[in-house]
């Protein structure tokens, strides 16, 4: 599974060298914390006790257009990429899950017979800095970087750090009510469960709830405070939307499925798992927009990234495998090595985990070599 679904403790992270460059030219979020608001994937139905953002009422089923017939689909065109490979940390094989519009990109790389086995790094097409911390989840728009320790009783630390000072500028408080960050936006603000950070050394403060909801739990947050999620009800899950960490949330158009990430303009990609565990997966063009469901043919697309130009990555499997996955709501998702230039000449990419919004994409796969490896693509 890729990092930010998996928690780790861990001892130190060190310096990023740069041993490879590439050529050419987010709202987003990373978590390698477990939460007690683990996502639900039961269906979701209409229910008299949600409000909706749009003042006009439909069900469910009429409020849903196909991505093949609807107009508010994204038409952006998917480029070709340049890859190439980067190597943080020598002998040791890198998982990135975040990249800023700087293009500094964040992760973890592990050597199981290393000791740390595990080390947070911070890459950029100059070089690195020093850090303290094992895991390294997400990057600001200043490049400041978000790195989780765990003590042995796997109390987690979850720090801000500066790498041009080589210093912390702040701890997020975390354990409150067993709530962790889950996402983080560019400013540094943060949201997991049904709580909100403003920032590191901030004290966490709850969001509100959606009338008639059992529980909220958000997911994404941009960097105009935006934050999607989603609310338990007794018709099911309904996502829901936050205008700010002050703002009482209104159901989302379509009432149905998960939002999964916000991009820094507002556009959205969520999935819905109904019984028979077929996902499907939706896009929104904004909080009010009506969903499109996007043709996944025989896939189960998981999303995890989405840019103001509406394109999505994450990863995608079937009964042939698996594969990264980038795409639009037109488009639906699309092997991203089918969109590689020469450069993808013997790589197989498994998963995209981050997007920016010059749309350069980061992920691991198996490189020319055969060994497991980081990449960066860059559109053409």
């Amino acid at each position: 599974m890729p990092l930010r679904h998996i928690r780790l403790n861990g001892l130190l992270i060190m310096v990023a060298t740069l041993v490879a460059a590439c050529g050419g030219s987010g709202g987003s979020s990373s978590s390698a914390s477990s939460s007690s608001s683990s996502s639900s994937t039961s269906s979701a139905s209409s229910s008299s006790s949600v409000s909706s953002v749009s003042s006009s009422s439909s069900s469910s089923s009429s409020s849903v257009s196909s991505s093949s017939s609807s107009s508010s689909a994204s038409s952006i065109s998917l480029p070709t990429y340049h890859i190439t490979e980067f190597v943080p940390v020598t002998s040791y094989s890198a998982t990135p899950v975040d990249i800023n519009e700087n293009n500094v990109v964040v992760g973890t790389a592990r050597n199981g017979s290393a000791n740390p086995a595990s080390i947070g790094f911070y890459w950029t097409l100059s070089g690195g800095a020093v850090m303290d911390g094992s895991l390294a989840l997400a990057v600001t728009s200043n490049d400041e970087v978000v790195i989780q320790n765990a003590d042995a009783s796997g109390n987690v630390t979850l720090t801000m750090l500066d790498p041009a000072l080589g210093s912390a500028t702040g701890i997020y408080q975390t354990g409150i009510s067993n709530s962790y960050p889950f996402a983080y936006s560019r400013t540094g603000a943060a949201v997991g469960g049904s709580s909100y950070w403003s920032g590191p050394t901030t004290t966490t403060s709850m969001l509100a709830s959606l009338a008639g909801a059992s529980s909220v739990t958000a997911q994404s947050i941009n960097a105009a405070g935006q934050i999607v999620g989603y609310a338990n009800t007794s018709s099911g899950i309904v996502p829901i939307y936050w205008a700010d960490h002050t703002a009482t949330p209104v159901a989302m158009q379509g009432t149905i499925g998960n939002p999964i990430a916000i991009s820094s303009d507002g556009k959205i990609i969520g999935i819905k798992q109904p019984g028979g565990g077929v996902t499907m997966m939706y896009y929104w063009s904004s909080p009010a927009a009506t969903p499109v469901l996007i043709s996944v043919a025989n896939l189960t697309p998981i999303p995890i990234r989405i840019n103001k130009d509406g394109i999505f990555v994450g990863y995608a499997t079937s009964n042939s495998g698996s594969y990264a996955m980038v795409g639009t709501a037109a488009t639906g998702p699309v092997d991203l090595a089918t969109r590689l230039d020469s450069s993808g000449a013997g790589w197989t990419l498994y998963y995209a985990e981050a997007i920016n919004d010059n749309g350069v994409i980061v992920g691991s796969g198996i490189g020319p070599d055969g060994r497991t490896a980081a990449f960066i693509a860059v559109p053409n």
